[in-house]
């Protein structure tokens, strides 16, 4: 049985992040897994924590789904006590966000300043959205730069995949890139074993 400081605690935050959770989840990996989220949870294997969280704003149903209001998330606080007792343990947490969703950028930005202040170990895996997904590349492209400051930070350009692979389907592009969000989790492992 490995001690609470050796085990990885992986978040997937926002949708994408946790979209990409649940793909290292169905590796078999030796971790504890948390989705941050406002999906559905019966979507998540029974062993996959799941914490609800509605970002800021005013939440209203429409036909197709949930549409949140997203006016002045980038000067709200989103960190609140609740999430931050899901990090209460000393164990190497891996976080997971998709920054084109401003749950996953604003949310994986504010964890990764208060993680650092707390000195907690962890690393941030983050993926930008493909060029056609405008809306979400306005979030992403204003919250890497402030991420990449950090040195535990790795991330992930969807256009890359876009440039390299024109003609791939969208659903190979989307398991190309969450494939290569995996070997860059093994990565972080292989080096945390080397430590």
């Amino acid at each position: 049985m490995k001690s609470s400081e050796n085990r990885i605690h992986v978040f997937g935050i926002g949708g994408m992040g946790c979209s990409t959770l649940m793909h290292f989840h169905r590796q078999n990996i030796d971790a504890k897994f948390t989705c941050i989220t406002y999906r559905d949870q019966h979507s998540f294997a029974p062993d996959i924590a799941y914490f609800e969280f509605t970002p800021p704003g005013t939440t209203f149903w429409n036909i197709k789904g949930v549409k949140t209001e997203r006016a002045n998330w980038d000067q709200q606080s989103m960190l609140t006590d609740e999430i931050k007792r899901l990090f209460q343990d000393d164990c190497h947490y891996v976080l997971l966000s998709g920054l084109g969703d401003p749950t996953g950028a604003y949310l994986a930005l504010e964890l990764t300043h208060w993680l650092t202040e707390e000195d907690k170990k962890f690393d941030v895996i983050c993926s930008l959205p493909f060029t056609f997904e405008s809306p979400g590349r306005t979030h992403a492209e204003q919250t890497l730069p402030k991420l990449q400051v950090f040195s535990n930070v790795r991330s992930l350009d969807g256009s890359g995949i876009q440039k390299q692979f024109p003609n791939l389907m969208l659903d190979k592009a989307l398991k190309m890139a969450e494939d290569r969000l995996f070997e860059m989790f093994l990565e972080i492992i292989s080096s945390k074993a080397n430590r």
